[in-house]
This record gives structure tokens, sequence and C-alpha cells, in this order.
């Protein structure tokens, strides 16, 4: 989806048409409905989470996007470590390397952008899982 949209940026592409044409050439869902206006049903709405991990969660070590993410700084880096220590991660430990010889944990941080349906039930259809909710009887015995 981002190379067509930075495909449509680059040639100023405006034609809703134009644009749907491109998005399925590129195997996605048009992104314009029959009136013109953004298919809700696949390009809505979306909850974005602020994320950070080590290089160690990545696959090879390096982000796929790097224009998409951050390298933490320092503070960062601590705040990390103590989170993951709070979170029973005993021994966490960022490495900084060796001077010039490298070595250093790389701490990478950005934005996950997860489609939101408009509705539970759309989101059990689409989702193709059973629900799986628990909820008490009564009022009384949420703590």
């Amino acid at each position: 989806m981002e190379e067509v949209e930075d495909w449509i940026r680059a040639n100023n592409i405006t034609d809703k048409n134009e644009i749907n044409n491109l998005y399925v050439n590129a195997s996605l869902p048009p992104k314009y409905n029959a009136k013109g206006e953004l298919n809700p049903r696949d390009y809505d709405t979306f909850a974005a989470i602020q994320v950070t991990v080590d290089d160690k969660a990545l696959k090879g070590g390096k982000p796929q996007f790097k224009d998409e993410v951050t390298e933490a700084d320092s503070q960062e880096r601590e705040l990390f470590e103590e989170t993951m220590l709070k979170n029973g991660i005993k021994d966490y430990n960022l490495s900084d390397g060796w001077g010039f010889f490298g070595g250093k944990d790389h701490l990478y941080k950005g934005t996950v952008f997860i489609p939101i349906r408009d509705s539970v039930v759309g989101s059990l259809v689409n989702s193709g899982q059973a629900p799986k909710i628990n909820l008490p009887s009564d009022a009384n015995s949420i703590n």
C-alpha cells in the first residue's frame, strides 16, 4: 500500500478510478467505493500503538522499513531495560558495545497501525475467529 501511495503522490494522481486500479493491480482491495468515498470496509479506521523493540525481536536484527522507525536514545534505552526487569525478565541488558569494535544492541521505536472494525460483530466476522468472551454474570464479581 505504501508503494502504491508513493506512486500516486509522485505522479500527482487524483482520479479515484485510476487509484482503485493501482490498488487492485497491487493485489489490494480498491481504496474507494462506488460513491467515491474511502472504502470503510478495508481502509477506514486504524489504531496506532507506539512500540519499542530491541534488534533481537526483528528478523535479521534490522528494521525492514528503516524510514518508519527511529533508534531510541540513551534515556529510552534505560526506561526499556527498567520496564523489562519490572515485568519479570531477569538480567535483561542492552549492550552499549565495545567502543570502536561495535557490538551495540540497537533499540528501535515506531508506530504499529492495526485495522479496527466499526463493530464487534464486524470484527468477529472479519477475523474468522470465534468470540472468546468470559464475562461475569454480575457486576459485583468484577474486581
